[in-house]
């Protein structure tokens, strides 16, 4: 369950052709049915799926209304959290609150503790995935706490738009301070993930005599403040699904636990949560571990997040039932986009209506005007597209002159290390060590064919050797002409000639343009890489794929092994190839791993034995050497 994300990422998806709104006949706020066939692929398959989740969520909240729901995910829901800690703090008293080192203690706890009691609490059905960034420079604080607006500097390269489905910011304990406050939620455009301010509270130091058996008190604070963020899901249709309050001390009388011979459950009057506390499995922590210093808090953040909270009002049980949680891991929102009229005019939003759209024949780099963020409504079970400029301002598409659209996306998953195709030459970028220069070559596991991709900000990226990290891509002497040559050249500090924007084409290949040029894009020429005017040609659509992900699936597609030729049978036509494989090298990924019979993670001769004994039924299986080891970045 444990993942330590190490590198952070942006967000992918596809262009776009948007005509109407979506209707699967659940909401009687949603609009005409739209024919998905006018989406590209990969964003029919996501909106299908948010479809099939919204009406699977909300048939759950009707089952499960007097049935307490238990279940227990084949795969858990992946949620993203970043921790944040500030350790200087101008208050908006123009106090400085530092950080001492026993704050710095308690904060490298939390996110572990964070992720060990709600993967408990959940029983194991979500999978906190966590990062940690540490802001040590003065940051200044706008209201009674860290308001995303005062560190947004800081994230814009850490935390691009839905990187994360929440961010927490934690500062020391102090009187300047407010209380912990959830200031954005689950599905905000204007981020793309919730945040929440929390103390680094007062309770986990030691001069207080913490319980050393019980999570730190900052972790209950850290659980509240993330379970607000998701109180948003009243939303999903009309207003008739109800969300609890994680404010459970209400004016309806105090917390009581209540015990007899069959159960044992807090109440409050207006809600019943269970007193459950079941062997830890996974992690192996004691009961009073998970108790902490408030368990009664804990143990209603355990009937929120698993549907099990009874309303005694109601007479019905509420929370997030299991589907509920697959709407996070970034899925609503698609990617930002530029969006183009059929004359091929870009679309820059200026104002606060329709009227303020201003078209032109190429998009400003320098300008977020030009940026559309495509996020699925659950509420009206629709795509509404925002304004990256004014970003608490959408609508729509079916109200506005964006209705005819095309949408291109910009956005790119990342940073990561990928295998780089060329579909005009059929062949893989790779990188000579030797010349220290790039050259097309067929498909092989060596690291000189991997290639890292890494953020640059504002939608741009920079793409280096695995080999040779201190290179990237460079457009020679930094102009912007015709079939000027792309190199690969040490770090320049020019970044309109070494930063790339990949838009995502309908057919999911990318088209690099560089920072330097609105017009122009990476394409093979002859076994070279130059810039040129984008015509959608094959020689300017790369794809692109994680290594890992090759590595581990065998390029993630279904065939049979040693079937080089994918005819659907293995037969001497296929001895043929595996024999030019071996000598020149093989087309594609999937031919390579067909070869592959013994799983090695390599093509030797004696995967062309194994195979000659197949076809001449020698023997009815291949035999596994051994498996291949997955890189490690």
């Amino acid at each position: 369950m444990k993942k330590i994300l190490k590198s952070i990422f942006c967000f992918a998806s596809t262009s776009v052709l948007l005509s109407t709104s979506l209707n699967s006949g659940i909401s009687a706020r949603s609009t005409v049915s739209a024919d998905l066939s006018a989406f590209p692929t990969s964003i029919q398959s996501e909106i299908t799926e948010l479809q099939a989740i919204r009406a699977k969520a909300l048939q759950e909240y009707n089952d499960y209304a007097n049935e307490k729901c238990t279940y227990n995910a084949d795969v858990p829901s992946d949620f993203r959290v970043l921790f944040v800690e500030t350790q200087n703090v101008i208050t908006n008293k123009e106090n400085i609150v530092q950080a001492t080192e026993e704050d710095n203690e308690i904060f490298n706890k939390v996110p572990e503790q964070f992720e060990m009691v709600v993967e408990y609490i959940s029983n194991y059905n979500v999978n906190i995935i966590t990062d940690t960034l540490i802001i040590d420079e003065p940051v200044t604080a706008t209201t009674d706490y860290v308001l995303f607006q005062d560190i947004q500097p800081w994230l814009e390269e850490i935390a691009p738009f839905a990187s994360y489905d929440s961010v927490l910011v934690f500062s020391p304990e102090n009187h300047d301070f407010g209380c912990p406050n959830t200031s954005i939620g689950a599905r905000t455009p204007a981020t793309g993930f919730s945040y929440a301010w929390v103390p680094i509270a007062l309770f986990d130091h030691q001069i207080h005599e913490p319980n050393p058996e019980h999570h730190l008190y900052s972790v209950d604070l850290a659980i509240h403040e993330w379970l607000h963020a998701v109180e948003n899901f009243r939303d999903i249709t009309d207003s008739t699904v109800i969300m609890p309050s994680m404010d459970i001390q209400t004016d309806k009388g105090d917390i009581q636990l209540v015990t007899d011979t069959n159960e044992s459950y807090y109440t409050n009057t207006y809600y019943k949560w269970d007193d459950v506390w079941p062997a830890d499995t996974v992690y192996g922590k004691s009961e009073e571990f998970y108790r902490g210093r408030e368990p009664e808090r804990v143990a209603y953040a355990r009937a929120m997040m698993n549907g099990t909270l009874y309303d005694c009002e109601k007479l019905r049980y509420l929370g997030m039932f299991p589907t509920f949680w697959k709407f996070f891991n970034g899925k609503t929102f698609l990617g930002e986009f530029y969006a183009q009229n059929s004359a091929g005019e870009y679309a820059a939003f200026l104002g606060t209506d329709t009227a303020s759209i201003q078209r032109t024949p190429t998009p400003d780099y320098n300008d977020n005007a030009y940026i559309w963020r495509l996020c699925y409504s659950y509420e009206y079970n629709t795509v509404h597209a925002v304004s990256e400029k004014f970003t608490y301002w959408g609508y729509d598409y079916t109200e506005t002159g964006l209705a005819k659209d095309t949408f291109t996306q910009v956005s790119f998953t990342g940073p990561d290390t990928y295998y780089i195709y060329n579909q005009g030459a059929g062949k893989y970028l790779s990188y000579d060590e030797t010349t220290q220069q790039y050259v097309f070559s067929k498909f092989s596991t060596d690291d000189n064919l991997r290639w890292i991709i890494n953020y640059s900000g504002d939608n741009f990226y920079t793409i280096s050797p695995k080999t040779a990290p201190e290179r990237r891509f460079d457009i020679f002497e930094a102009n912007d002409i015709e079939n000027n040559p792309v190199n690969i050249h040490v770090a320049t500090g020019y970044d309109r000639a070494q930063t790339f924007q990949f838009r995502l084409n309908s057919d999911n290949t990318y088209s690099f343009y560089p920072l330097l040029s609105q017009t122009r894009c990476v394409k093979e020429s002859e076994g070279k890489m130059v810039i040129a005017t984008g015509n959608n040609s094959d020689k300017e659509k790369w794809v692109i794929k994680k290594a890992d992900e090759i590595l581990a699936a065998g390029d993630g597609q279904t065939f049979l092994k040693g079937d080089i030729d994918m005819d659907g049978a293995v037969t001497a036509f296929d001895i043929a190839m595996l024999k030019k494989g071996l000598s020149m090298g093989f087309d594609s990924a999937k031919s390579f791993f067909a070869a592959d019979v013994d799983e090695s993670g390599t093509v030797e001769v004696v995967d062309l034995v194994q195979v000659i004994k197949f076809v001449m039924a020698q023997t009815d299986a291949f035999t596994v050497v051994k498996n291949p080891e997955l890189p490690t970045e």
